[in-house]
């Protein structure tokens, strides 16, 4: 069962022919980021390529994978997109239609294969838009727009952030997408970023106690070494873990150690209002010195200036 935050609640139909098969964490898509230079309208979106942070993930597969990378959409025109994603041919998409929730564009993959997207404007800021697709098995979220130039930061930013993290492991297919919330704060003066940026809320998994008897897994994350440059910010990512075995009782404080870790985000419109951006890593869990499980985890987040 997909879980997504209130902000992230949009999401269409993803056919399994995308070809992402031949795809690999860290592979990006150089795309020049478009600058925010005012008031933005949805015209001002035509004729512009945007570079996307996504995360793709598979829940429920033992051999799932999940990843965030960079990838872009083009405006051809109002009513016509071209989707790029790393490891895929690029997917031309056509406006299908429209709700409270966003824009539809379907197209087809490998000349046959449908696939829909969902663009949704943040009430908050016209100068940044959520992009998703879904489907029992793969899943896309992402996020583009007009970016703050450096110059147009405020001397600092506090931000609350709502995501979603993916986990998959080796023969274990209880993981599903989990959605959470969290707070970044920016110093962009002294050109730091800090802060728990996803405090995800509890999945179900069996790892210890019954194994007839579901586990609820609770992961936070939190953005270490961050360092805002002229592109955004990067850093690298913490991770503290807790398990209430068999559901009940008071909650169990894991020990872990991280691998592969990265965070990588910008900021988006009028005095950098809004921010977003992905984060990856591999998290081992440990229970009394013997290990759990190895995870992959990879997630987006997203949010508004507050401060």
């Amino acid at each position: 069962m997909l879980r997504l935050s209130p902000t992230l609640r949009v999401f269409g139909v993803l056919a399994a022919g995308l070809g992402l098969t031949g795809c690999g964490g860290g592979e990006t898509l150089i795309v020049q980021p478009q600058e925010f230079t005012g008031p933005v309208s949805a015209a001002d979106y035509v004729g512009r390529t945007f570079p996307v942070f996504v995360v793709i993930g598979e829940s429920g597969d033992p051999s799932a994978r999940t990843f965030a990378s960079e990838g872009s959409i083009t405006y051809n025109s109002a009513t016509s997109l071209v989707l790029r994603l790393p490891g895929s041919s690029p997917v031309t998409l056509t406006r299908s239609g429209s709700s409270d929730l966003g824009t539809t564009y379907s197209g087809l993959t490998n000349g046959s294969d449908p696939v829909t997207v969902l663009i949704s404007d943040v009430a908050s800021t016209d100068a940044f838009r959520l992009v998703s697709t879904a489907d029992t098995d793969l899943t896309l979220l992402g996020g583009f727009g007009f970016e703050t130039a450096v110059a147009d930061r405020p001397a600092s930013g506090t931000y609350s952030t709502v995501g979603n993290v993916f986990l998959t492991a080796e023969n274990v297919g209880d993981f599903s997408p989990a959605a959470g919330t969290g707070t970044l704060s920016a110093d962009f003066t002294n050109s730091t970023i800090s802060g728990q940026f996803l405090d995800a809320d509890p999945v179900s998994v069996r790892l210890a106690g019954d194994p007839a008897t579901l586990d609820d897994l609770t992961l936070r994350y939190t953005l270490e070494n961050g360092v805002i440059n002229s592109g955004g910010f990067r850093g690298e990512v913490g991770v503290s873990a807790e398990l209430v075995v068999d559901g009940s009782g008071p909650p169990q404080v894991l020990g872990t150690t991280v691998n592969g870790d990265s965070v990588e985000g910008s900021f988006y419109g009028e005095a950098a209002e809004f921010t977003a951006g992905t984060f990856e890593a591999a998290v081992r869990l440990i229970d009394s010195d013997s290990t759990l499980v190895d995870l992959d985890t990879a997630g987006f987040v997203s949010g508004a200036r507050t401060g």
